[in-house]
């Protein structure tokens, strides 16, 4: 692909991604303005579960699968491809009915609220078709099936389900957790539908629910495994958070909560869309030892970094409650959470290409470590905030986790590439 096009076709991801973004935010709104705020953090209790519970049993296998397939297919090794794909389904499979029941076991013996167990109940419903949505994303982007990829996530979904809402909320039937979090299993087995039968015998289909060699399927989990941290860290942050918020605080501050780190997770993804325009040039530079376009391209995006990161905090600070408003008026007890969510985007934002400078280099399995740390640290710290300072807490735990990722995804490739992406390499350098 040349490169022109394959600029458009990452310039119009992140169209796509931030016309999402938009719908989710509508989405958001309607939510919180027909429901109570018990019921809205009920409501991102599950989308959350479902996200992370499809993440768990699969998340490894499709970002894997996204180098892994084009490589075999490359080669002619048509029967690998096919035996890497029986591995996923079959281990994706057996992961969610072993989660299923470890969920149930703990369910009761801990007892949940009956808020936590209708989430946790729609989020393993909707969990097998947001698995199937993933995966057939990951199929469609081996073969360069882009639109397929990600259109049915990035705007099908949300669009049909901000139609749904708004259909009930006309129709009147949208007044309880409930008639939302069916509307949103629906949406997703459509739109998980809808996708399988665009990809036909491209995507997951029954001839993958089969057995593969156990040698071969050995060594695919391996790396499975640890890319399964390395989504969760890089791709469900906010997801963790929600569902973190679920279990350590009261439902009425969960939903709060959700708001902010979902608004935060947008601001986000702007501040990230730079990095995935210039990371096909800044790939052939470093590919090609451009020692001087390397350093331009890290220059260019880290000082843009720094004055977008600029204008978000200040944002968040001048109009957090004007925006959180909108919501309603119990949402603007957020605004500091908005605030210390911001500064967690920026903090990993400020972290530049690190991430990519590894994954060039052949290292990104070897980042497992790290996001395991941030994962741990973001937990343990979530419970132990949580409880001394209540909902502001959870933004203390981020910044902290976000921190620590910083450092360690800086400390990796300082000392297994020999070179940073960051901020503070780029303003030591000459």
């Amino acid at each position: 692909m040349k490169l022109s096009a394959l600029v458009g076709k990452m310039a119009g991801l992140v169209g796509a991604r931030l016309v999402g973004a938009a719908v989710g935010f509508a989405s958001q709104l309607v939510l919180a303005r027909q429901l109570s705020v018990v019921d809205v953090g009920i409501v991102f209790l599950a989308m959350s579960a479902a996200a992370f519970v499809s993440l768990v049993v699969g998340g490894g296998y499709s970002l894997l699968a996204t180098t892994e397939l084009p490589k075999l297919t490359a080669h002619g090794r048509l029967s690998l491809a096919e035996a890497f794909n029986q591995v996923a389904v079959m281990d994706s499979l057996i992961a969610f009915a072993l989660l299923c029941g470890l969920g149930w076991i703990v369910a009761s013996a801990i007892g949940f609220t009956p808020g936590q167990n209708l989430a946790l109940l729609f989020g393993f419903l909707c969990a097998p078709a947001s698995l199937l949505i993933r995966y057939n994303a990951s199929m469609a982007m081996a073969e360069r099936r882009f639109t397929i990829a990600y259109a049915p996530d990035f705007l099908f979904r949300p669009s049909a389900f901000l139609v749904a809402l708004v259909a009930g909320a006309m129709g009147g039937w949208l007044h309880s957790a409930l008639a939302a979090l069916f509307a949103f299993v629906g949406v997703t087995y459509l739109t998980a539908l809808g996708q399988a039968f665009a990809l036909k015998q491209s995507g997951v289909s029954p001839r993958h629910f089969a057995w593969p060699k156990a040698a071969f399927a050995k060594r695919v989990r391996a790396k499975a495994f640890s890319l399964t941290l390395v989504s969760a860290t890089m791709l469900a942050i906010a997801d963790i958070v929600i569902l973190i918020s679920g279990f350590v605080l009261p439902e009425k501050d969960v939903a709060v909560v959700g708001i902010a780190v979902r608004l935060a997770a947008i601001a986000g993804f702007v501040l990230q869309a730079g990095q995935m325009l210039v990371a096909t040039d800044f790939t052939q530079a470093l590919v090609r030892r451009e020692e001087q376009r390397v350093a331009d391209l890290l220059k260019r995006i880290n000082y843009s970094t720094i004055a977008i990161v600029f204008c978000g905090l200040v944002a968040a600070l001048l109009l957090g409650d004007f925006v959180l408003a909108l919501f309603g008026d119990v949402y603007r007890q957020g605004k500091w959470l908005l605030v210390l969510f911001m500064l967690g985007q920026s903090l990993r934002s400020l972290g530049g290409m690190n991430q990519q400078i590894l994954s060039i280099n052949g290292f990104q399995l070897r980042t497992a470590g790290a996001c395991l740390l941030t994962l741990l640290v973001l937990v343990g710290m979530s419970v132990l905030l949580c409880h001394a300072f209540g909902p502001i807490g959870m933004g203390y735990a981020v910044v902290t986790a976000e921190l620590v990722w910083l450092v360690a995804l800086a400390s990796q490739a300082q000392h297994l590439c020999g070179r940073r992406g960051d901020v503070l390499w780029v303003m030591q350098q000459r």
